[in-house]
């Protein structure tokens, strides 16, 4: 990821700077006849392109592209000392008492956490979820149980100020970074003819100011709090009622575990107790049944028609439920893995995944030299971006990226461009029927030509 990163932001640069782009969507708002949605996804890529700097130039354009890339690479610094932090943090528990209250389910991923650190039982067996070791980490699968169900005080505790404090300080932490990314976004900011980065960042937000938003906050602080005060008294209760010494004066490693036990009072409800109703294969039935009802989409199982990078990912195809026709196709990879990073799996092997693709059918319509999930595909072009052969890739519903994009593609021929405008996460309240009208999100595009 860190190697392919600067071209893929210098590639996002060129791409959101585009005068040609540009002044084609203008071109296209000013030829009017645009429906509502069509308005609306002109005008939030008018509005990006401006955000990213279309309309800067020479030096100032110049320092506002370095400073891109230099918070991609702290935004990049700072995830990687978080993980770095999160996965040099380990516990060894060895006494029952230390795992008292954690279910079986826990047990079992702390002692499989136990043996690939290598650690054993006393006779040199290898850890059991019954006897031993067990591996305690900060990652969530096993760091957000042992706080809810870990009867001993003390290590949730200890986990609990190792968890917050993870990347922190000046030595090796990511105060530092915070600073940096502070003093650059307001730079960015001012480049831009905003005040502040706050305004950047409301400029394609509903909130209209900076006041809108603290205002909202108050609103909700006074509805919330004393429904909260009410909620932290009943948890108090619960403590008090078991006889427990910290009652009086609950801390924030004592709330998930009261919560669950006031859970199992009120409902005589185990979160745990529910996992054996909820397997994996029968959630996806469930899921993919719900899109099927309100998208008319089927999405089918495609197993090794895709590569992978671990057995346990697999790969599915959507089809239009009524014609069949393939739409698009996702990676499906539900299981975490320790030293990964959340969500990220992707491309944080990129030259293992564009080796693979480079040997997958794609190599039929252009070598693929980058990958950015943000966005799409990267080609090398040191002048506007080329899409002949990405637009065909594209098209081809052998594999698209999941999530939706404003994106554009340009054909060459001549001086034509062929510009073509993707709705942006059409899951967002924009794209909703309520919202648009449009009662299909598939539909959500627009296409033109124009002659230069």
């Amino acid at each position: 990821h860190a190697s392919q990163q600067p071209a893929v932001v210098s590639f996002g640069n060129r791409a959101g700077q585009s005068r040609t782009v540009y002044a084609a969507l203008r071109a296209l708002e000013r030829q009017g006849g645009l429906d509502g949605t069509q308005q609306r996804i002109l005008a939030a890529e008018l509005r990006d392109m401006d955000l990213r700097g279309v309309g800067l130039g020479g030096e100032a354009q110049q320092a506002f592209n370095a400073t891109n890339q230099e918070l991609a690479e702290l935004a990049t610094r700072f995830g990687n000392n978080v993980l770095d932090a999160t996965n040099g943090w380990t516990l060894l528990l060895e006494a029952p008492d230390e795992v008292a209250g954690l279910p079986e389910s826990v047990l079992q991923l702390l002692a499989q956490a136990a043996a690939e650190a290598g650690h054993t039982q006393a006779d040199g067996s290898a850890p059991t979820a019954a006897a031993g070791p067990w591996l305690m980490g900060l990652d969530m699968p096993r760091f957000g149980p042992f706080l809810q169900y870990g009867r001993n005080r003390a290590l949730r505790e200890r986990a609990y100020k190792a968890h917050v404090s993870r990347a922190s300080g000046e030595e090796g932490g990511n105060w530092p970074l915070i600073e940096r990314i502070l003093s650059l976004r307001l730079a960015q900011a001012r480049r831009l003819d905003y005040a502040n980065w706050a305004e950047v960042s409301l400029a394609s937000k509903m909130a209209g100011s900076e006041q809108e938003v603290e205002t909202l906050l108050e609103d909700l602080r006074v509805a919330a709090l004393p429904a909260a005060r009410r909620e932290l008294a009943e948890l108090q209760q619960c403590a008090d009622r078991a006889g427990a010494p910290e009652a009086a004066d609950l801390k924030p490693w004592d709330v998930s575990f009261w919560a669950e036990a006031r859970r199992q009072e009120l409902f005589e409800l185990d979160s745990e107790a529910l996992r054996p109703w909820f397997p994996l294969p029968q959630v996806l039935a469930g899921l993919f049944g719900l899109c099927d009802r309100l998208f008319a989409i089927t999405i089918e199982a495609a197993d090794g028609e895709a590569p992978v990078w671990h057995p346990e990912v697999r790969f599915f195809r959507v089809l239009d439920r009524d014609s069949g026709q393939p739409l698009a196709a996702f990676y499906l990879d539900p299981y975490s893995r320790p030293g990964s990073k959340q969500g990220r799996r992707l491309i944080n092997a990129p030259e293992k995944l564009l080796s693979m693709w480079n040997k997958y059918e794609f190599k039929k319509y252009s070598k693929l030299e980058g990958l950015s999930m943000g966005f799409g595909f990267r080609y090398s072009s040191e002048t506007e971006p080329r899409a002949s052969d990405l637009t065909t890739l594209l098209k081809n519903p052998s594999f698209m990226v999941c999530d939706a994009m404003i994106s554009y593609t340009i054909k060459a021929k001549g001086r034509d461009m062929d510009l073509s405008i993707n709705g942006e996460n059409l899951a967002n309240k924009d794209y909703y029927q309520g919202a648009t009208g449009v009662s299909d999100p598939r539909k959500i595009f627009m296409r033109a030509s124009f002659k230069f």
